[in-house]
């Protein structure tokens, strides 16, 4: 993978960040509309008076980041789930396209883990 590496015009850096941000954040931003809902604090037209998109968006950023990296390095979540699924899965997390963009050599070893799409623990490690 090309360290300019783009689809459609952006990095794949900022549309994996778009992604989880629509995803993840779209749910706490859900959550937080409906709090907002039943809140008695709103404007007198009847509306939230704050505007929290933008921290449910970082929220969902920070939490699939967190997700991807304990998926890569929690016992406890490879016991409950497995260990490193997304490259079973063969998905380009924020872990694995930094670890690709960071050293070329082991990055095109890495792109071929996720081509493989293993169960094999040892080739995933």
């Amino acid at each position: 993978m090309r360290k300019d590496c783009e689809l459609g015009g952006i990095s794949l850096v900022d549309f994996l960040k778009t992604c989880s941000c629509f995803v993840a954040g779209g749910l706490f931003n859900l959550a937080v509309r409906l709090m907002q809902l039943f809140s008695p604090a709103t404007s007198p037209g009847g509306l939230p008076t704050s505007d929290f998109e933008r921290l449910s968006e970082l929220m969902g950023l920070y939490f699939q980041i967190r997700d991807d990296l304990a998926n890569l390095c929690l016992d406890e979540y490879a016991r409950n789930k497995s260990f490193a699924e997304d490259l079973t899965e063969g998905k380009f997390s924020f872990p694995v396209i930094h670890a690709i963009l960071r050293d070329q050599e082991r990055g095109r070893a890495l792109e071929s883990i996720l081509r493989q799409r293993t169960n094999d623990v040892e080739v995933k490690k």
